[in-house]
């Protein structure tokens, strides 16, 4: 689920790519069907004298383009107002690509950004694995320059499967990319707002009384701008302020009773506030997906990470964030 702002994926759209078959690639894993997924990581913290300004957020898409001297320019304007709070943009980027098998260090592209090729010549990405036998995957160039840029910007390196940037990330002081969350709702493409993901991602975990789903998406929530009083509504169990909003809470809330077995007046009345029936589907993604974080939280007892203390839910006692 996504914003309903596609200019930084038409960045990644087959007329911005020199090869059809590797835009199918690249274009394919950006809108990878985890629709619902937010990366908790969504942190960072300013290193010494970095710039004001952020990068803008079409810039980070170019980086992950498959023509490698478009992808070397954007990951050059990055760096050069760089902050380790762009780390979660990279990751999220980077984990929509598959990894190589056994990647040999000669294969991967060059961490300098220079005029070498990876891929040994020509603009597109390519290049070997498995000790140059086989062609290395285009996804694989572009994932593995994307690690080798966080690298070299942040002076850690840790194994490809990236859960050692996550762990790094969630150590860091709470400080996202002003658009983050525009830059979310592009990588999954959805046609409900980012708000309107939230508000289904938080009902839902009201609904299970996910301590720690309820506290990070409460964050998530206020990153991409929730009006402070729906978002105190939607911890206290109480009916929204905005009536559309309302209406999706109460069909999401309904969704998780019934077990999916909706009225048709509730269906009705879902229809009426605006949405659409493809829209009634993406709620029903909401809350599978996060059915499956509520659960494996109460399992785990998962802490709540630092970042999000600000944002604590408790079942007994939910806490105004105004």
């Amino acid at each position: 689920m996504g914003s309903e702002n596609n200019a930084a994926v038409n960045r990644v759209t087959p007329a911005a790519l020199h090869t059809p078959s590797a835009s199918d690639i690249v274009v394919g894993m950006l809108r990878a069907i985890g629709a619902l997924v937010i990366v908790l990581g969504t942190v960072g913290a300013t290193g010494t004298a970095q710039p004001s300004a952020a990068p803008p957020i079409d810039i980070f898409f170019d980086a992950a383009h498959v023509d490698d001297r478009i992808a070397r320019k954007a990951l050059e304007q990055i760096g050069a107002q760089w902050k380790d709070s762009y780390t979660p943009l990279i990751i999220d980027l980077a984990r929509q690509l598959r990894r190589a098998p056994r990647v040999t260090d000669s294969a991967l592209p060059s961490a300098s950004f220079g005029d070498d090729d990876p891929s040994g010549g020509g603009g597109d990405a390519g290049g070997t694995t498995d000790r140059g036998s086989r062609p290395m995957p285009r996804e694989a160039i572009v994932r593995s320059r994307l690690l080798r840029f966080l690298e070299q910007q942040t002076g850690k390196r840790f194994d490809d499967t990236l859960n050692g940037w996550r762990e790094w990330m969630w150590t860091l002081p709470y400080e996202p990319h002003p658009a983050y969350g525009e830059f979310k709702g592009a990588l999954t493409v959805s046609s409900l707002s980012a708000i309107e993901q939230q508000v289904v991602l938080l009902a839902v975990s009201a609904e299970h009384e996910c301590e720690y789903c309820m506290s990070a998406h409460s964050a998530v929530a206020a990153s991409v701008e929730m009006p402070p009083e729906v978002l105190d509504a939607l911890r206290h169990g109480q009916p929204l302020p905005d009536a559309r909003l309302e209406t999706l809470r109460q069909t999401t809330e309904a969704m998780v009773k019934a077990r999916g077995w909706l009225t048709q007046d509730q269906v009705d009345q879902f229809l009426a506030a605006g949405f659409t029936p493809p829209q009634l589907l993406e709620v029903i993604v909401g809350v599978a997906q996060k059915t499956i974080s509520n659960y494996t939280n109460h399992l785990a007892a998962t802490p709540l990470d630092p970042q999000f203390a600000a944002f604590e839910w408790r079942r007994d006692a939910p806490v105004s964030t105004r």
